[in-house]
């Protein structure tokens, strides 16, 4: 087998997608309506405003809270009718998560093979249907990451830089990645600025610059007011906060959570570091992309269930590992991480309908907490080696 997964061995893994795809095809046929998903039609409706030089910034809980950049990208195709403005989204986002898995499949691990893109697509395309189906753009963004890491992975900084920004532009969450990135690779950081830099003079390009400044500012208000909400309902999401108050019955204030918040990103930032010089520059590529999609997770302000998916790839590569190793005792472990993951909603909406956020971030925890496990162990498997 190449460097490279063979091309007919990835073709027949990307028809894990295919039980999906016929699930939704039958969902749009007659006598059914048409399954747009409701985060597609804020989407539609923000390319539409942004074509128009409308406000992009209306809502607060439940609008548009991305960067204008967001809407720019989406006015692409936002001439189509909504229907088929949503089905087209959902084919990119397919597309770009299964290039996302398969880049790191291919670069992650030294004896690339086919096993792998199985393993981690599987766990994806499990953990990725509700997202899918509302028509989030975690699924897109999450392939973008994906790509941007795996070309830290082999060193391609400008290709990485590209990816990067891309994410940022599609989706401010991206925003941990992107600094991590920054932080821990200087090869890296002074291209991802550069790049940044020319994405947001395009936009100025794109539209009337006095528009374009008048939706970044309103952003920047909408986004703090939609954080001085969220601080002060953490029920509201399935974000670690979320679990604690369910636990607990006790609500964390909004100023505590941000220092929480800041700290933990401190530590994750150290911990980066420090396994930048221990591992493989593979092997911290994956655990700074793993970790970070959990921080993410965890401490995003507005984090829901379907978001989880951004993790999903982290697992089903780590369960890559397990099942390689043998060690049957991690991958019952993932497995189980897995399902509760794709059956939170369920499980939850029978035991505990008064609150569905709990599961997924206890679930998660428990999979940050196994990260840094393996990557100890990696260390000691590499100077073993």
């Amino acid at each position: 087998m190449s460097n490279k997964i063979a091309s007919k061995s990835a073709a027949k893994i990307s028809l894990l997608w295919l039980p999906i795809a016929i699930w939704y095809v039958l969902s749009i046929l007659p006598p059914h309506s048409a399954l747009t998903g409701v985060d597609a039609h804020f989407y539609y409706t923000a390319a539409k405003h942004w074509v128009a030089q409308k406000p992009l910034y209306t809502e607060i809980r439940s609008g548009f809270i991305y960067l204008p950049t967001s809407a720019a990208l989406m006015s692409l195709i936002a001439f189509l009718p909504i229907t088929a403005f949503a089905i087209l989204f959902k084919l990119i986002s397919v597309i770009v998560l299964t290039l996302g898995v398969y880049s790191a499949a291919a670069n992650f691990v030294d004896e690339n093979n086919p096993r792998c893109f199985f393993i981690t697509l599987l766990i994806t395309v499990i953990l990725s249907q509700a997202a899918l189906f509302e028509g989030q753009l975690h699924v897109m963004t999450t392939g973008v990451l994906l790509l941007g890491y795996a070309a830290i992975a082999k060193e391609r900084w400008w290709q990485a830089a590209i990816f990067l920004t891309l994410a940022l532009a599609l989706k401010p969450t991206s925003l941990v990645l992107y600094l991590l990135a920054i932080g821990v690779y200087p090869k890296a950081g002074w291209r991802i600025l550069l790049v940044s830099a020319v994405a947001f003079l395009l936009s100025l390009i794109a539209q009337s610059p006095t528009y374009v400044l008048e939706q970044y500012h309103a952003y920047a208000k909408t986004f703090m007011a939609a954080m001085h909400y969220d601080g002060g309902h953490p029920a509201h999401w399935a974000t670690l906060f979320g679990a604690i108050a369910f636990y607990t019955h006790y609500q964390i204030s909004g100023a505590a959570q941000f220092i929480t918040r800041i700290v933990l990103a401190f530590l994750v930032y150290l911990s980066a570091l420090f396994f930048k010089s221990k591992l493989s520059k593979q092997d911290v590529a994956f655990f700074i992309l793993a970790v970070g999609m959990c921080y993410l997770m965890l401490f995003n302000s507005r984090t829901e269930n379907n978001d989880y998916i951004m993790v999903a790839p982290a697992i089903g590569y780590l369960l890559y590992w397990s099942v390689n190793n043998k060690n049957w005792l991690a991958s019952i472990l993932l497995i189980l991480i897995t399902l509760t993951s794709a059956l939170s909603w369920s499980v939850t909406k029978a035991i505990t309908p008064y609150n569905t956020n709990w599961m997924n971030p206890s679930a998660i925890t428990i999979f940050l907490v196994y990260l840094y496990f393996w990557a100890k162990c990696r260390i000691i498997e590499t100077k073993h080696y």
